[in-house]
């Protein structure tokens, strides 16, 4: 059985977008919003960094060496799970990024490059599993960026290794080192619209320092092919906006994602609100050289703001035929979580989620996320065997220092608890991140 008509029809009279901020691969890397118009979203940008490093005025600037930015990202992180069959995972490790970018040659040529490192501190062999290091608690090292980049007043041109910002698709930098890419890629950006398209050979993936193909990733050993990739998204004067993505896989599977929201004040400007609706369609093409896939995934959202909180609910329904995959990044789905994504077949979940900027209280650099999810209904659709209930709750705690002494600092703390129906002790993560940034 297919997912019920109504949600499609739903998804039509709300396609309108604005930014969305709930999937965990998001969660990732931002802190909370005060508003809902600050939440970051899955297709606000086509290739997110390489249009935000490189501004109008650098495009004026001729110096190679003068304008040329280096800097050392330092990341440690300590990590923790205790799972349902009451095995754990567990290291604590330290690394980070060294950045390069050049000005620019001709006012048109930039190149740039990352080396990404993580080592262990403490990491026993027998709570292997975290994926802050390579499997075995071994250390990493590599160069997981390295790219020449081409930009004129409308094109932007990206060749060599690189990283990605868009749903399933992405760094899901949630440890140590980011999910980077050997890819070509071709964007416009205008105040209106954003459209892209791209190439990507081969991901190196974050608990590795090996590029391997795109379809290797997609647990297809047998191929070696790429990945080809299109996006597109428009912004309407009235706070709306649409997005589409599409990607193929060759002889392995293909997936289609959409999603829109709108934006809007009410209450004589002093709240915000925002609707949001995402569609995800995946089916196996060619060979089917990773097996049979027929997975769909519908989403809607509500948020408000008010007094630099935000309250939002989401409810996200899948298909009964196969569970959603995302072997090349973080999922977007809005009721994904810390332990779990909430994709299995069948799987109807719903979340609450609360964040909050102590701004009121002089605290401008701390904020606090939460969020409950609930779910039920999933299915193996091949042996009709019913899965239990699930739910989930996740809370983090970020202090971002942006001024002072310590800027660049960013610290986080981050605590999940799962349980399930069918098992008596629950599954819990717990996680310390701190983050410094310093320009050399």
């Amino acid at each position: 059985m297919r997912i019920a008509l109504w949600p499609r029809f739903l998804i039509i009279f709300i396609f309108v977008a604005s930014k969305s901020y709930a999937a965990e691969y998001i969660v990732s890397e931002t802190t909370a919003a005060e508003d809902v118009s600050e939440a970051d979203e899955t297709l606000g940008s086509m290739f997110e960094e390489k249009q935000d490093v490189i501004d109008e005025e650098r495009l004026n600037r001729r110096n190679f060496f003068k304008d040329s930015t280096t800097a050392f990202n330092f990341r440690g992180y300590q990590f923790e799970r205790n799972n349902f069959d009451l095995s754990e995972n567990y290291a604590i490790s330290y690394g980070g990024e060294l950045s390069f970018r050049s000005g620019t040659i001709k006012d048109t040529f930039t190149l740039g490059g990352s080396l990404y490192t993580t080592q262990p501190f403490d990491a026993p062999l027998d709570k292997d599993g975290t994926g802050l290091l390579a499997p075995g608690q071994q250390s990493i090292t590599v160069l997981g960026q390295g790219y020449l980049n081409f930009r004129t007043k409308r094109y932007d041109i990206n060749i060599g290794r690189s990283s990605f910002s868009l749903p399933y698709v992405n760094r899901d930098d949630s440890r140590m080192i980011p999910n980077t890419f050997e890819a070509v890629s071709i964007a416009r950006h205008t105040k209106v619209f954003d459209l892209g398209v791209a190439y990507l050979d081969k991901i190196k993936q974050k608990d590795s320092e090996e590029f391997i193909p795109m379809s290797t990733a997609a647990s297809a050993a047998s191929l070696e092919s790429g990945l080809a990739m299109a996006v597109g998204r428009y912004n309407f004067p009235s706070g709306m906006a649409f997005g589409a993505q599409y990607f193929r896989n060759f002889d392995v599977f293909d997936t289609l994602y959409s999603e829109s929201t709108w934006n809007t004040r009410i209450f004589s400007d002093r709240a915000g609100l925002k609707l949001s609706a995402q569609l995800t369609l995946q089916n196996s093409v060619g060979k089917e050289a990773a097996g049979k896939l027929d997975a769909e995934s519908v989403g809607v959202k509500a948020a408000t703001s008010f007094a630099h909180a935000v309250l939002n609910y989401s409810y996200v329904q899948n298909g009964d035929g196969s569970r959603i995959v995302s072997p090349f990044g973080g999922r977007p789905v809005y009721n994904s979580m810390m332990l779990s994504d909430f994709d299995r077949a069948g799987e109807k979940s719903h979340r609450l989620g609360f964040s909050y900027k102590f701004t009121r209280f002089g605290l401008t650099d701390l904020s606090m996320i939460y969020n409950f999810v609930t779910s039920r209904n999933a299915v193996i659709r091949e042996v009709d065997i019913m899965l239990p209930k699930q739910q989930e709750q996740n809370i983090t705690l970020d202090y971002r220092s942006s001024s002072g002494p310590f800027k660049g600092l960013w610290v986080r703390l981050r605590y999940a608890e799962a349980a399930s129906d069918d098992i008596a002790s629950t599954r819990d993560n717990f996680r310390l991140i701190v983050n410094y940034k310093l320009d050399i």
